[in-house]
């Protein structure tokens, strides 16, 4: 049987545990934290970041 990892309590196939309301999925170890399409939109906003501070320091100038 399938137990909360955060509290313990038994989840009974849940996709959120009854007693502590954590989301399973979230925290299934096996899963991939972040999927392919999260990391590129992390480094497209990461590098927008970049040019605008780029920019910002060239308009300053």
């Amino acid at each position: 049987m399938a137990v909360c990892p955060l509290c313990g309590s038994p989840t009974g196939g849940a996709p959120r545990c009854p007693s502590c309301g954590l989301y399973l999925e979230v925290a299934d170890p096996s899963g991939r934290a972040f999927s392919g399409a999260t990391v590129r939109m992390l480094l497209l906003a990461l590098a927008a970041a970049y040019v605008l501070t780029l920019l910002a320091v060239l308009a300053a100038r």
